[in-house]
């Protein structure tokens, strides 16, 4: 393959890309690309008798991903919730002193954020506006 025919080539890989992915541009990632293609193809003579088929299919993913992003939310808010539990039922002392009015929810939040290790829980350690949000999930008022 010559130099000239190397340029061609790649210069013809650089704008399919470009093409694919301003195609894809704007639709959701769980979203299979191959019904992607066919929903920017409708009008095309090819797609004829085809088109409510796509735009039904097209609607049942769209209603899927609307379903999983409120599934998802639920399940993110009740694992705050129970992290929030076992994070301030470790650290009752800390509640205790929030309750009298000797440290604040941010204070105490920072206390533990700073001694993870010891007054933490398994997994990530959160940041200290997560910490003391969770203690505002527990004690609302």
């Amino acid at each position: 393959m010559t130099e000239e025919d190397k340029a061609w080539l790649r210069g013809f890989l650089e704008s399919s890309e470009k093409a694919r992915k301003s195609i894809l541009e704007g639709h959701s990632p769980l979203i299979p690309h191959s019904l992607i293609y066919d929903l920017e193809s409708i009008g095309h003579e090819l797609l004829h008798g085809h088109e409510q088929a796509i735009l039904d299919k097209y609607e049942e993913y769209k209603n899927k991903e609307i379903i999983g992003r409120a599934n998802g939310s639920d399940e993110a808010a009740s694992q705050a919730d129970t992290s929030a539990r076992r994070l301030w039922t470790k650290n009752s002392a800390l509640v205790k002193r929030i309750q009298s009015g000797n440290l604040t929810p941010n204070g105490a939040a920072k206390i533990i954020f700073d001694d993870w290790k010891n007054k933490g829980i398994e997994g990530g350690k959160p940041s200290i506006k997560t910490i003391s949000n969770w203690y505002k999930r527990i004690r609302p008022h």
